[in-house]
């Protein structure tokens, strides 16, 4: 019986992970993730709320909100996502004037994640597409993670 406490709480982690490309899309963004709910009677589905920082470009800085449903469970998850980016930067015109050229890019995600029963490994892979607002178009990233839960 205490085996399958264990497995239930087995995705209650706070998760932190290096993402390549993906919702930052940055060449490198770090990802800190915390479970918000997950279902009473097994561990199949469960609601996770994610906060990141691109790496790389910080001066246009780069901010990825997300939440995510996760299905299936067992250590292979279906992961489904809503979010924004937070995207700010400021631009000067004349030396003593700056304004704000930031905004906020709505993203979704579809992937697949491997996450250990116990604390450990983590490992995503998905589809991302993002809602420009300046431009208005969405564009397409793919990304692949590698973290560990603790």
């Amino acid at each position: 019986m205490s085996g399958n406490i264990a497995e239930k709480d087995s995705n209650k982690f706070v998760v932190a992970y290096m993402e390549i490309g993906g919702s930052g899309m940055s060449a490198a963004s770090f990802i800190i993730e915390l479970p918000i709910w997950q279902q009473q009677a097994s561990t199949s589905i469960q609601l996770r709320a994610s906060v990141g920082v691109s790496t790389v470009d910080i001066a246009p800085g780069n901010v990825p909100l997300q939440l995510k449903l996760l299905l299936f469970g067992d250590g292979d998850w279906l992961e489904l996502g809503l979010g924004v980016n937070v995207i700010y930067r400021y631009a000067s015109r004349e030396p003593f004037y700056e304004y704000s050229q930031s905004k906020v890019n709505p993203n979704a995600v579809i992937g697949y994640r491997y996450q250990s029963i116990n604390r450990g490994f983590v490992f995503r892979v998905g589809y991302t597409p993002i809602y420009d607002v300046g431009n208005r178009k969405v564009n397409s990233s793919f990304g692949i993670s590698i973290g560990i839960a603790f």
